[in-house]
């Protein structure tokens, strides 16, 4: 589930950088973007609530299993996909107020 949700990030990155490229062509180009990242509000707003399934889902097994992550690793792999999140939110939000 943790990749599926990295690769998830890193699609959505992939589109806000595309956005920032396409917001250089003017004013038609930013109109075209303005309905892109409205749609693209959407898709994070339900992908949001996965990436809170998968978070509340490992740190159910944390709590119950403590054993299963004796080194961190899955901790860290939680906190950095909760990092990349926020980015990608406040990077999402940054390029809307600029779009409007």
């Amino acid at each position: 589930m943790l990749k599926r949700a990295l690769k998830m990030i890193g699609d959505h990155d992939r589109f806000l950088v595309e956005v920032k490229r396409n917001n250089a062509e003017g004013l038609q180009g930013i109109r075209n973007e303005c309905k892109s990242l409205e749609n693209f509000k959407r898709t994070l707003d339900n992908d949001a609530k996965v990436i809170q399934q998968i978070t509340n889902s490992y740190s159910e097994v944390l709590r119950i299993y403590p054993t299963a992550d004796t080194n961190g690793e899955m901790k860290t792999r939680i906190r950095e996909l909760n990092l990349r999140w926020d980015t990608l939110n406040a990077t999402f939000n940054e390029s809307l107020k600029n779009v409007k």
